[in-house]
């Protein structure tokens, strides 16, 4: 089975047969379709709600392909990084002296590693630090960014750390705790802020419900714009 997208494109469509009673279940995986539907369920019951789902799988396709070719970096000389939203093309340096390591500098990200090294180890190299270099600058901007809106809010959080979410974007738990996935400094510096207000804002108000959105629209009016450019753009968000 194929389910033709808006676009023209044909995407093979996978049909697994399971004990479900009534519930379908449909997932983008790889570029391909798979759906789990009941035993009972004919081809072409299965076939019309594959059709009238057919906008979100294009969704989910496109930003499948689109992740897929921002992760495939090669970790060489001219490849574009980006860092709050600034456009970086990178710099490979080898040099055994002590300033190995990465830094911006004049419009470039640099990366500097030890000579004698293969192309294979080079990358790894190149790459690790990087990832490393966004982690800590994610650490240290989040940071500022939230006790500088904080002092502004009047509630301070208990803690601040950084890691790697699949799902999220941050979290504010119970006792005052905020985390962020450390690929937000990849976004525009106004999205960054819009993150940085909503989780403070869970330091009032726990839940989603009308009055924490007045709150965060107090000290963030344009909210609505920026969580739609994350919503729309996050996927993109890899190094």
């Amino acid at each position: 089975m194929h389910l033709q997208l808006p676009n023209q494109v044909l995407v093979p469509v996978e049909i697994v047969r399971t004990k479900r009673e009534k519930t379908i279940s449909i997932k983008v995986i790889d570029g391909a379709l798979r759906v789990l539907a009941p035993k009972l369920l004919s081809s072409d019951q299965i076939q019309k709600i594959i059709d009238g789902k057919s906008d979100w799988i294009a969704k989910k396709i496109h930003e499948y392909r689109v992740t897929s070719a921002i992760e495939q970096k090669k970790y060489v000389d001219g490849e574009v990084f980006l860092y709050l939203g600034r456009k970086y093309r990178l710099k490979c340096v080898k040099n055994n002296d002590s300033e190995r390591g990465v830094n911006l500098r004049a419009g470039s990200l640099y990366s500097v590693i030890e000579t004698g090294l293969n192309d294979e180890s080079q990358r790894s190299h190149h790459k690790n630090q990087i990832n490393d270099w966004y982690r800590e600058k994610a650490d240290s901007y989040l940071k500022k960014r939230t006790y500088f809106y904080g002092r502004i809010m009047g509630f301070l959080p208990n803690k601040v750390m950084v890691k790697h979410y699949k799902t999220r974007w941050g979290s504010c738990s119970a006792s005052g705790d905020i985390k962020y996935d450390w690929r937000i400094v990849i976004a525009p510096k106004q999205v960054v802020d819009y993150l940085v207000i909503h989780e403070l804002s869970h330091l009032r108000y726990r839940g989603h419900r009308s009055e924490f959105w007045r709150y965060l629209a107090h000290y963030a009016a344009n909210y609505r714009e920026q969580r739609s450019w994350l919503r729309d753009n996050g996927h993109t968000l890899v190094v």
